[in-house]
């Protein structure tokens, strides 16, 4: 059973296979988002939203990656959240790019 990354608020003990959290509705690790981003580990957590620290399988290199929660923001913010991704300096030093 692969518990949930948020091991403060949520400690929910999913099922193996489980891509999000079946309490708190946040990737589980090794999730892959938009076919592209395998989740890693949780960074931060605020009101409605969790960052997330995982690897681009197009590029091969490390990202942060901000989601939603998904009981935690309503329908209207879930319309006008951008989905990107955010590369940091450290991402970028690891693939030699500074």
């Amino acid at each position: 059973m692969g518990m949930c990354l948020d091991t403060e608020d949520c400690r929910f003990q999913n099922r193996d296979k489980a891509r999000f959290c079946a309490k708190c509705g946040i990737p589980t690790q090794g999730a892959l988002l938009q076919g592209r981003y395998e989740i890693q580990y949780l960074i931060s957590k605020d009101h409605s939203t969790v960052t997330l620290r995982a690897i681009d399988r197009h590029e091969g290199l490390p990202v942060i990656v901000r989601a939603l929660i998904p009981n935690k923001c309503s329908e209207e913010t879930r319309w006008q959240y951008p989905c990107h991704r955010l590369r940091t300096r450290w991402a970028d030093s690891v693939s030699g790019e500074v």
